[in-house]
């Protein structure tokens, strides 16, 4: 081979090596681009379902503390209507 035939070769190559690893370089950061994009998808869905499970957390308390009170409210009442009856019969 001659000096002529080695460059044109090399050049051709790394022409090519260059066209492929631009290629494969946008592939990648288009990927990498996908990737972040689901995690910052997955990051607000993992924010959202912490503050759902706080509120939900939130809205149990409250739950139990109005049962406590409708407890506490049925059993006034049931006192009032005996002594109720109590002054009604005397």
């Amino acid at each position: 081979m001659n000096l002529i035939e080695t460059t044109v070769i090399g050049t051709v190559s790394a022409i090519v090596g260059g066209v492929v690893a631009w290629l494969t370089r946008g592939r990648f950061q288009a990927d990498s681009l996908q990737v972040k994009q689901a995690q910052a998808v997955l990051a607000m869905w993992q924010q959202t379902a912490e503050a759902q499970q706080r509120d939900l957390a939130q809205l149990r308390n409250e739950i139990v503390a109005l049962r406590e009170r409708i407890e506490h409210l049925e059993n006034t009442i049931q006192m009032l209507e005996a002594e109720n009856a109590t002054l009604r019969n005397a």
